[in-house]
């Protein structure tokens, strides 16, 4: 492999690690907030519900992102598709986490004060 061969395959890698632990930072976010129940009686359920199919549709998203992120490193070729799937990824990880911090933070409790990196 030559000189330029392995700077660009470095720079791929920094990219796909990056652009993954960006994601992974994100989807703890949304997890955080999933396994918060603010309500009681059946609006406490609707909430589990909607949270969890949110959660569990953000994860399924991460893979797909996480796949198509090593297969754009590993391929070294450019494709539509997989660069597609990065981008839908990370802008709902970035949709949901923001409503996610704006739930939070909207109630007098004050959860998002509360919030600990551990």
């Amino acid at each position: 492999m030559s000189e330029p061969d392995s700077k660009n395959r470095a720079w791929r890698v920094l990219v796909c690690f990056v652009y993954n632990l960006i994601n992974l930072s994100l989807l703890a976010l949304i997890y955080r907030n999933g396994t918060i129940i603010r309500g009681d009686g059946p609006a406490g359920f609707a909430e589990l519900i909607v949270k969890g199919l949110i959660t569990y549709t953000c994860f399924a998203f991460f893979i797909g992102g996480l796949t198509a992120s090593i297969k754009i490193y590993r391929v070294g070729k450019d494709s539509f598709r997989l660069k597609a799937l990065c981008i839908a990824t990370f802008s709902l990880l970035i949709f949901f986490s923001v409503i996610s911090v704006v739930e939070a933070c909207s109630d007098d409790a004050g959860h998002c004060r509360q919030w600990h990196i551990l």
